[in-house]
């Protein structure tokens, strides 16, 4: 955001221009200013979205006006990536909301925090490419390990495939080229 006040404080060219090529409208984050927030949702028009929620964020009511209005573009996520609170119960409610939407433009979902086995969007992403998951399990029946370029999960506990399921799992991505599995929280 900062690279963009810059070129848009250095003539009315490049005011315009900043303010009306869409992609730079691109990635929203739950730490952002509320007005600042719908600027961007505003301004990027159809363009696709990078959407990151952070645990940094405390104020409730600020998570709930976020998570309304990027729920609203769920079709133009691109790319999500969510830093939760395991300790928060409002902010697992939260995530637990944002992971069963459908959300058929995504390409990568990155998530860290304590979650428990949940299938992801309902197994709706098809355009998932990248799967980085810590902390954060999913069934190894789920339509979300298809098709995957990295799979990278981290800290699964118990939730280990048998050789079966991951064999499956690699059978049903044939274009996979990064696999990483720790079930451990010391790597």
């Amino acid at each position: 955001m900062e690279r963009l006040r810059t070129f848009a404080s250095m003539s009315h060219q490049w005011l315009l221009l900043v303010n009306e090529t869409r992609s730079f409208w691109r990635a929203v984050s739950s730490n952002m200013p509320l007005p600042l927030l719908q600027t961007i949702l505003s301004r990027s028009a159809n363009h696709s979205l990078d959407v990151i929620y952070s645990k940094k964020r405390r104020d409730s009511t600020h998570r709930r006006r976020f998570t309304t209005l990027v729920v609203e573009h769920v079709h133009r996520w691109r790319s999500l990536t969510i830093w939760n609170n395991p300790r928060d119960a409002e902010d697992v409610n939260t995530v637990q909301s944002l992971v069963h939407l459908s959300a058929p433009a995504l390409e990568v979902l990155t998530c860290r925090g304590r979650q428990e086995a949940v299938d992801l969007f309902s197994g709706e992403a098809h355009r998932l490419r990248r799967l980085k998951l810590q902390q954060f399990c999913i069934p190894w029946e789920s339509k979300m390990l298809s098709g995957l370029e990295i799979l990278d999960l981290k800290n699964i506990g118990t939730n280990l495939p048998s050789v079966v399921q991951l064999l499956a799992t690699l059978a049903a991505s044939p274009g996979l080229v990064e696999l990483r599995l720790n079930s451990s929280d010391h790597y």
